[in-house]
């Protein structure tokens, strides 16, 4: 079982979410 690839796409994708939310704060 291969969880690599889902694991790094949503790690990505909270990454994207963390830094839109840090702007959104900040703003």
């Amino acid at each position: 079982m291969n969880f690599s690839i889902p694991y790094t796409n949503l790690s990505s994708q909270a990454a994207e979410i963390k830094t839109a939310l840090l702007q959104a704060v900040e703003y």
